[in-house]
């Protein structure tokens, strides 16, 4: 929760994370992965994982949510600092705990908050460029976040909206009915905002 985290503080945890990764309870690996991901801090796992996937459900839907942004997050960056060589040590051990978590994932998709769900479709379109060779599944996730996203639909901020509207227009697959469906009810949500704005803004013309 600090605005400005010591480099030193966080390093240290990195690497306790990734040496002791399995010893660590469920929900504290996810929210410790969260919130080393969100420092921008680069973490490598010095071994794979041993999550089973019950183990895994033992997690609130939140705390899967922040897990698996946390690992597309921390995959995305490696990729990014190796300059797409893949040569980092750590992604496979990334990729493993992900691949475990995506069946969890589908379970708790029904349960995810409006901001749990563009987070999601973030990490999506992300895991998407990096492993494209999973497209199947992730646009099976991508269709079941499109029709929960329906259901929230005016429960969405406005930036909330803006990145939903990205990833859907940023994720490389083939339109499903709940994706069109989505996107149709962005739209709709938008015009009335804009209406409702203009009512009450000069600087807002509708």
């Amino acid at each position: 929760r600090l605005g400005h985290p010591a480099p030193t503080l966080f390093t240290c945890i990195a690497e306790y994370v990734g040496d002791c990764s399995d010893d660590f309870d469920t929900t504290d690996l996810a929210r410790t992965l969260w919130a080393l991901a969100r420092s921008r801090l680069r973490l490598r796992l010095a071994r794979r994982p041993h999550f089973a996937r019950w183990r895994l459900r033992e997690l609130k839907p939140s705390d899967t949510s922040k897990m698996y942004w946390a690992l597309a997050t921390l995959l995305w960056q490696q990729e990014r600092d190796d300059g797409g060589s893949g040569s980092g040590d750590g992604g496979d051990s990334y990729h493993v705990l992900l691949d475990t978590l995506h069946d969890d994932l589908e379970l708790k998709l029904v349960a995810f908050s409006p901001q749990e769900l563009v987070d999601t479709a973030w990490s999506i379109v992300h895991l998407n460029r990096l492993f494209p060779a999973e497209q199947e599944r992730q646009q099976r996730l991508m269709g079941r976040i499109a029709g929960s996203s329906v259901q929230w639909m005016d429960k969405f901020t406005a930036h909330q909206l803006s990145r939903l509207m990205w990833s859907i227009a940023n994720f490389r697959h083939a339109r499903s009915e709940s994706v069109t469906a989505a996107v149709a009810a962005v739209g709709v949500e938008v015009e009335k905002r804009l209406k409702e704005l203009s009512t009450s803004r000069s600087d807002v013309f509708y």
